[in-house]
């Protein structure tokens, strides 16, 4: 009957921390997709796009990686006994491969440029991919040099 559409996994940990009022710059990668933008859209929606505001989202430190999908999932809501809403299944549509070592140079660039706004970095992957070859050691090191 519907379709809601929301950022989830580590964009969710992002938009939690929006709503404490924090400025919050998102670091990952996306597709080159539908998807994508409409997770880029979702995040800048929480308060703004350049997170110069308390409460928003910057989305300055999304790289772009064509060669992937962005990691989108769908649960499929049914009735149970006809009245109550119930998860039946859900439909997960992601790549969870390492980044190539050119996204991940792309990708710890535009950490390392967000780290002079930041006074707590997050690291959340969910078993993606994206901390899955040698970028969660260098972005620890990055932060701790910052």
């Amino acid at each position: 009957r519907k379709i809601e559409d929301r950022p989830g996994g580590a964009a969710n940990v992002c938009l939690d921390l929006s709503a404490m009022r924090g400025r919050v710059i998102a670091c990952g990668v996306v597709g080159d997709d539908d998807a994508g933008r409409r997770l880029r859209a979702g995040l800048q929606a929480s308060g703004g796009a350049t997170g110069a505001d308390v409460g928003s989202v910057s989305c300055a430190g999304l790289v772009t990686d064509a060669s992937r999908p962005t990691t989108l999932k769908r649960n499929l809501i049914g009735l149970a006994q006809h009245r109550h809403p119930q998860k039946m299944f859900r439909e997960d549509h992601e790549s969870r491969e390492p980044l190539s070592r050119d996204v991940e140079d792309q990708l710890l660039a535009r950490v390392e440029a967000s780290l002079p706004a930041c006074d707590v970095v997050c690291l959340e992957d969910y078993n993606k991919g994206v901390l899955k070859g040698g970028l969660g050691p260098r972005v620890i090191a990055a932060a701790r040099r910052a």
